[in-house]
C-alpha cells in the first residue's frame, strides 16, 4: 500500500514538470564571438585572511583596469575561510594574457603564503550575446 501511494505521488510529480518554457539553444558560435567566464576558489589560512584580503583587493583594483576585463566579483560566507572569485574576459586570449601580467604573477606568488592550498580554478566559455552591455 506505502509504494502505491508513493508511485502515485511521483506520478503527479512527473505529470506537473513543464518544459514548454525551456529554450533549448544549439549552435555552433565562432571562438572570436565567445567570451570566458573564469571560476576561482581560495581556501584562505585563518591566521594569514588580512595579508590575503590586501592582496586580493590590490588584484581586484588592477584588474578592473584591464579593459579586456567586463567583470571581477567577489564571494564569501560567513564564518567561512573560502573566498570565491568570478572574472569575466572578453576572450580566453585576454584572460592568458592576463595571468602573464605582473599583477597576476604577484597575486599568485603570495597566495602561497596565504592559503591553506593551492586555488582551484575553472573556466566557461559562453557567447558574448549573453552578455549585456549597457
Amino acid at each position: 500500500m506505502q509504494i502505491e501511494r508513493l508511485r502515485g505521488l511521483v506520478d503527479r510529480l512527473e505529470n506537473r514538470v513543464n518544459f514548454e518554457g525551456i529554450k533549448e539553444e544549439q549552435k555552433d558560435v565562432p571562438e572570436e564571438q565567445m567570451m570566458l567566464l573564469v571560476h576561482r576558489r581560495f581556501p584562505v589560512s585563518p591566521d594569514r585572511m588580512k595579508a590575503f584580503r590586501g592582496s586580493l583587493r590590490m588584484y581586484i583594483e588592477g584588474t578592473n583596469e584591464d579593459e579586456r576585463c567586463l567583470n571581477v566579483s567577489v564571494l564569501t560566507y560567513s564564518g567561512s575561510d573560502m573566498f570565491i572569485l568570478y572574472e569575466m574576459w572578453e576572450s580566453k586570449e585576454a584572460w592568458k594574457s592576463h595571468l602573464m601580467s605582473s599583477l597576476a604573477k604577484n597575486f599568485q606568488h603570495s597566495n602561497i603564503d596565504n592559503l591553506q592550498q593551492p586555488e582551484s580554478c575553472n573556466s566557461m566559455p559562453i557567447p558574448s550575446a549573453w552578455w549585456k552591455r549597457d
